[in-house]
């Protein structure tokens, strides 16, 4: 995969992270699994963003460089990220958001998806710290092959 493609699909990850973070916030009274769910999500998206500006910028340097360097662990990460975001869609498609207070029905679909939001906070952590160490060995990467 080139550098562009995996700066769209990064820009996908964060676009889809953004909307995630605008529903979990506007909801209230959900169970501590959400705002759980909501800090995870809302720091992979700085991730994401700060990713997604690496590759945009390292895809405008020498192809020379851009050939010596590895992305297909990147690649295996962004695609677990996607079907964990895929699974984070399918836990929220039927929670009510448009109230400001939770009725006990909304609060009790919410229970229900606990374990599983539980479950996803978990991947999702696994994922950061994956994409945070491999971010740091690309930046230094790049930083050693312009030395």
């Amino acid at each position: 995969m080139d550098p562009l493609s995996v700066s769209a699909s990064v820009t996908g990850l964060a676009l889809f992270a953004a909307k995630v973070v605008g529903f979990l916030s506007d909801v209230h009274d959900a169970p501590t699994a959400a705002s759980d769910l909501l800090s995870e999500v809302q720091a992979m998206h700085l991730i994401f963003e700060q990713l997604r500006n690496f590759v945009h910028r390292f895809a405008d340097h020498d192809r020379q460089y851009i050939s010596r360097i590895d992305i297909d662990g990147l690649v295996t990460i962004l695609t677990g990220c996607v079907c964990t975001f895929s699974e984070i869609d399918g836990l929220l498609e039927n929670c009510d958001r448009k109230r400001p207070q939770l009725g006990l029905w909304d609060r009790a679909k919410w229970a229900t998806k606990t374990n599983d939001i539980t479950r996803v906070v978990g991947k999702l952590q696994s994922y950061k710290s994956s994409l945070t160490l491999l971010f740091v060995m690309l930046v230094s990467s790049v930083a050693l092959l312009h030395d």
